[in-house]
């Protein structure tokens, strides 16, 4: 009985996350050197996402709204 409890705990481990997903409001050219200062201090990747500039942060966010029982996303960085 032992084995199960642990076989069903491992199956439910998952890896360490090796990149992060952000979504940005902010624009991506005072952005994507903060991301690359991030990426070398933290060795994580980083997949970025930006809204366009009419929408800026609510195009974003409605993806998150939809996506919300199964989210994609780590960060949001609103600009606001």
């Amino acid at each position: 009985m032992r084995w199960i409890g642990l076989i069903l705990t491992l199956a439910g481990c998952q890896p360490t996350a090796s990149r992060v997903v952000l979504y940005s409001a902010q624009d991506r050219e005072f952005a994507l050197s903060l991301f690359a200062d991030f990426q070398a201090e933290s060795r994580l990747a980083i997949t970025s996402k930006f809204d366009t500039e009419a929408n800026k942060s609510v195009g974003l966010y409605q993806e998150i709204v939809q996506d919300k029982n199964r989210p994609r996303v780590d960060v949001f960085w609103n600009n606001e």
